[in-house]
């Protein structure tokens, strides 16, 4: 299942192929959703800007939200769970990541703010690495295990006005960047220059996700689209998602 953020607040869940009507249509607890995360659980998390908050969904998401999280989270953009899951909340007002343990509504065991400049976008790799996208300076930091440092790689080749990340299962590093209307990809150690420029169809991308087989979903800001690529990703889209589709910012798909 596919969920989008609209900036409409609304969040709305398709099934596949996806081209059809949504399913279901969140709205409750729902204010300017601009980040979706799922757990192990398949629950939703939905990052509400205006109301510093981050609402919980219990499949079949009909109902209101489950639980509410808001001990220092300010301005939510991105968020990512851990292999051990713990949730991670890029705090874009406060130049921040916050670290929370289940079941995520107390105080934050941990605050990440080395080297963030506006943090939006946040994906973990293979070994636990964060990535955290700062939309203000143009650039992805890399965070290794333990978090407590800055950055130890800081990638700035192609990137502007970064928003998504995604990474494959190759390891490869997408960037949507929305000031310059592409999608960058990057190899691994991801500080060279993108081996691909995703372009075709893209207008404003905010939000990334990759599903099983590695087809690459794009959200469209300035065209109220979402946008399906196929590996290796450098022909047209072969889907587009229109219906309910409104001023997209967000995206999680289930795996």
């Amino acid at each position: 299942m596919l969920f989008v953020a609209n900036g409409i607040n609304t969040v709305t869940e398709y099934a596949p192929p996806y081209t059809g009507a949504p399913v279901v249509v969140i709205s409750n607890g729902v204010n300017t959703p601009v980040s979706l995360a799922l757990d192990a659980s398949s629950n939703l998390y939905v990052a509400n800007t205006t109301s510093n908050s981050v609402t919980e969904y219990a499949p079949p998401y009909l109902g209101a939200p489950v639980a509410s999280i808001s001990n220092g989270v300010n301005g939510p953009a991105g968020m990512a769970f851990n292999p051990a899951g713990d949730l991670f909340i890029a705090n874009y007002s406060a130049n921040s990541v916050t670290v929370y343990a289940q079941p995520y509504t107390g105080a934050p065991m941990m605050t990440i703010s080395g080297g963030m400049n506006g943090p939006d976008g946040l994906v973990f790799d293979s070994s636990a690495n964060l990535f955290v996208c700062n939309y203000a300076s143009s650039s992805v930091g890399v965070y290794p295990a333990p978090y407590t440092t800055g950055p130890t790689t800081v990638i700035v080749n192609g990137v502007s006005g970064c928003g998504g990340l995604a990474i494959n299962s190759a390891g490869d590093l997408f960037v949507a960047n929305y000031n310059s209307d592409a999608v960058t990809e990057y190899a691994p150690p991801y500080t060279g220059a993108p081996v691909t420029s995703i372009t075709n169809s893209v207008t404003q991308p905010d939000a990334l996700t990759i599903d099983l087989l590695g087809n690459l979903f794009i959200s469209n800001n300035g065209n109220n689209t979402v946008t399906e690529y196929a590996p290796p990703y450098t022909g047209a889209p072969f889907e587009t998602i229109t219906n309910g589709v409104s001023s997209p910012n967000g995206l999680a798909i289930t795996k």
